[in-house]
C-alpha cells in the first residue's frame, strides 16, 4: 500500500490536466510499473492509453495492462511504423524515457510533424528527491538556454518566489536493482519473440548480466578499498582535481559530446593533466557507481598515467561518496555528467567537455581543458542559485521511478500539472511577466498542497 494513498481518479476528475480527452502513447521506460502506474491513473480519468513493447522486459513492466502492441519487426520498419501509428489511433501525447535511445528518437522526429506533446523523463538533474520530466527534451536537449540573463533575469528570481523543499523519498536501491534484474533477464528470455531487438546500449543484455554478476564478488572490497582512498585523501589534506566517469555506453556521450568512450576521454584527461596541471596536485578518477566492469578502467587510468610519467600523482576511485570528493577537490571535470550539480553546488571550478544543460558561462569554464588547470574561477554564486530555481522549476519533480512512495507522489503532480515549457518566460518578452508570475504562483499553490 502506497504511503500518500491518493484516489487519481477522484484527483483528476477535481482538476484535469485537459477538458479533450487524450491518447497517450508509452514507449520505453524507466524498468519498474512507473509508466504502467501511470497510464492506469490516465485512463481512470477517461483518457486512452497504447504501450508498444520492443522486448519481453517490456512487456513484463507492463502485466496487468492489455492496451499494448508488439514491434517485431526490424528496425529499418520503424520510422514508418512510428509515423502511420501517431496519425491512425491520433496519438495526442507520447511518453519516453530519455530521448537519445534510436527508437525514441525516431518517435520524436515523426511526433514533431504532428505537433504532438513530448514528454520525457530521466533521473533528476538535481538528486535525491527529484526526477526529471521536461516538454520535447532532456538534458542537450532541453529546451531550457544556456543564456545566464535568462536564469537572473526570470520572474522566480526577481520576484524572490521560493521552491518548496521537496518531500523526502525512501532510497529505492532494492528496488531498482530487482526491477532491472527482471528485465535484463526477460529480455534475454524473450529473444525468440523479439528476434530483431537491439538494445540502445553498448553491450547486450547477456554479457551485461555476467558482468555483473562477477562484479558482485568485489563489491564489498571495492567498497571498503574507495573508503580508505577517500579518507586517506581528506586527511592528508591533498590538493586534486577530481575527474567524473560516466557510462561508455551513455546516450549522453554518444550523442552530445566529441567522446566515443571512456578510453579516450580517460587518455585526454591525463595527458592535459602530465602537461599543464601544477606539480603538487593529484588526479582523482570517480568510477560511475554503474559501470559494468567490462572496459576495466582502473587498468586503463593507471596504464595512461604510466606513459604520461604521473603514475605517482593519478588515482582511481571505484566508489566512494561525491559529495565528499566534490567538496575538498580544486576543480572538477566532467563530459556532462548530471553528477557536476555536486561540484556547482559547492562552488568548485568545473568544466564540461560535452553538450551540457548546465554549460554556459558564470558556471563552467569556458576555456580549453589546458588552461582550466591553472586558470579555472569558482562558479558565480547568484547565477548558480538562480539557474537552480529555475532548473528545479521547471524540469524537476518531487518523487522517484522504484518505489510507491516516489511513484504517486510523481504521479499525482503529473496529473495536475502539464509540463512546465522552459519558453513560458524570456527576458525580451516582459509584458508577459505579470500572467507568467501568475501561473507559477497557482502552480506553487498545488505544491504546497501536496506538501502538506
Amino acid at each position: 500500500m502506497a504511503k500518500y494513498k491518493t484516489d487519481f481518479s477522484v484527483l483528476s476528475k477535481q482538476q484535469p490536466l485537459t477538458n479533450k480527452k487524450r491518447h497517450h502513447l508509452f514507449l520505453q521506460g524507466p524498468v519498474g510499473p512507473f509508466f504502467k502506474e501511470l497510464a492506469t491513473a490516465f485512463k481512470e480519468q477517461g483518457d486512452l492509453t497504447t504501450r508498444i513493447h520492443f522486448n519481453c522486459g517490456d512487456v513484463v513492466d507492463w502485466l496487468g495492462q492489455n492496451d499494448a502492441l508488439l514491434f517485431q519487426k526490424p528496425m529499418g520498419a520503424w520510422p514508418n511504423f512510428i509515423r502511420a501509428f501517431l496519425t491512425k489511433h491520433a496519438i495526442t501525447d507520447i511518453y519516453v524515457y530519455g530521448d537519445c535511445r534510436p527508437i525514441h528518437q525516431q518517435a520524436i522526429y515523426e511526433a514533431k510533424k504532428f505537433n504532438i506533446d513530448i514528454h520525457v523523463f530521466e533521473e533528476g538533474y538535481i538528486r535525491p528527491n527529484y526526477v526529471t520530466y521536461e516538454y520535447g527534451g532532456v538534458n542537450a536537449n532541453s529546451e531550457l538556454p544556456q543564456d545566464p540573463d535568462y536564469y537572473l533575469k526570470h520572474p522566480l528570481i526577481t520576484k524572490s518566489q521560493e521552491i518548496l523543499t521537496p518531500i523526502p523519498v525512501p532510497p529505492a536501491g532494492s528496488k531498482t536493482g530487482w526491477y532491472a534484474f527482471r528485465y535484463y533477464l526477460f529480455c534475454f528470455l524473450g529473444t525468440i519473440i523479439f528476434p530483431y531487438y537491439r538494445t540502445h546500449r553498448h553491450w547486450s543484455h547477456t554479457v551485461e548480466a555476467l558482468s555483473w554478476v562477477k562484479r558482485s564478488f568485489s563489491y564489498f572490497k571495492r567498497k571498503q578499498r574507495a573508503f580508505q582512498i577517500q579518507k586517506s585523501l581528506y586527511q592528508k589534506r591533498e590538493k586534486y582535481y577530481l575527474c567524473l566517469l560516466q557510462l561508455t555506453g551513455d546516450s549522453q556521450i554518444q550523442k552530445h559530446s566529441a567522446y566515443r568512450s571512456m578510453r579516450e576521454y580517460i587518455r585526454d584527461i591525463i595527458q592535459s593533466f602530465a602537461k599543464n596541471a601544477p606539480l603538487n596536485t593529484k588526479l582523482v578518477f570517480k568510477n560511475h557507481p554503474l559501470d559494468n566492469g567490462i572496459s576495466n578502467l582502473e587498468r586503463k587510468t593507471y596504464r595512461f598515467a604510466k606513459r604520461y610519467g604521473v603514475e605517482d600523482r593519478v588515482i582511481f576511485v571505484d566508489g566512494g561518496r561525491l559529495k565528499g570528493l566534490a567538496q575538498i577537490a580544486k576543480g572538477v571535470i566532467t563530459i556532462n555528467s548530471t553528477a557536476a550539480f555536486s561540484a556547482l553546488h559547492h562552488h568548485k571550478p568545473t568544466i564540461a567537455l560535452g553538450q551540457a544543460i548546465y554549460n554556459m558561462s558564470g558556471l563552467t569554464f569556458q576555456g580549453d581543458l589546458n588552461d582550466f588547470w591553472t586558470k579555472s574561477e569558482k562558479p558565480n554564486e547568484n547565477l548558480y542559485n538562480a539557474f537552480r530555481k529555475v532548473l528545479t522549476y521547471v524540469s524537476q519533480r518531487n518523487g522517484n521511478f522504484f518505489n510507491e512512495e516516489g511513484r504517486e507522489l510523481l504521479i499525482t503532480d503529473i496529473l495536475i500539472k502539464a509540463p512546465k515549457k522552459a519558453t513560458i518566460y524570456k527576458p525580451q518578452q516582459t509584458q508577459n511577466t505579470a500572467a507568467n508570475n501568475n501561473e507559477m504562483n497557482d502552480n506553487a499553490a498545488f505544491i504546497l498542497d501536496v506538501a502538506e
